[in-house]
């Protein structure tokens, strides 16, 4: 004989399964949307700031391209002074040194001695107008590699 309690017991626990399925699948689908949309959110917003960081290094990048670029045009500016002074030491060298040439061939005991002191005071200035050349030639390389160091310093 046909058991109707056993097929109740039975058909109740089929119906439990079933419906433990369809709960726990649709708990399934609810938690991955929601995993999803957190994903989406979180990536959006790392590429938010991913974006916001690229624009602080690219206008932090500028500001110090701009300031290597004033740093080499003011080298460049004390180059050009370097060499005035340079080419007037030179000019003030060559008319010290003709009138040295001519105290010097002069048969007066002073004036040779104002000869011999014009003529070191020549040297003097040409030593004066290499000195200033090599003086701007060296803050001209101090500021360029400082410029790029800084400019370097920023994009890290």
């Amino acid at each position: 004989m046909i058991n109707f309690g056993a097929i109740k017991a039975l058909g109740a626990v089929v119906f439990a399964v079933a419906y433990s399925l369809a709960v726990f699948a649709f708990g399934y689908e609810t938690a991955e949307r929601k995993l999803q949309t957190e994903l989406q959110t979180q990536r959006t917003e790392l590429q938010t700031q991913a974006r916001n960081k690229e624009q602080e290094n690219a206008k932090k990048l500028a500001e110090a391209l701009a300031a290597r670029d004033k740093a080499l045009a003011d080298a460049a500016s004390l180059r050009r002074n370097a060499t005035r002074v340079r080419e007037s030491s030179r000019a003030v060298a060559e008319q010290l040194g003709r009138v040295s040439a001519e105290h010097a061939a002069s048969s007066d005991s002073s004036e040779v001695k104002l000869g011999r002191c014009e003529r070191l005071l020549s040297e003097g200035a040409e030593l004066l107008g290499r000195g200033a050349e090599l003086s701007a030639e060296g803050a001209e390389l101090s500021q360029r590699v400082s410029a790029d160091k800084d400019a370097l310093a920023v994009t890290r």
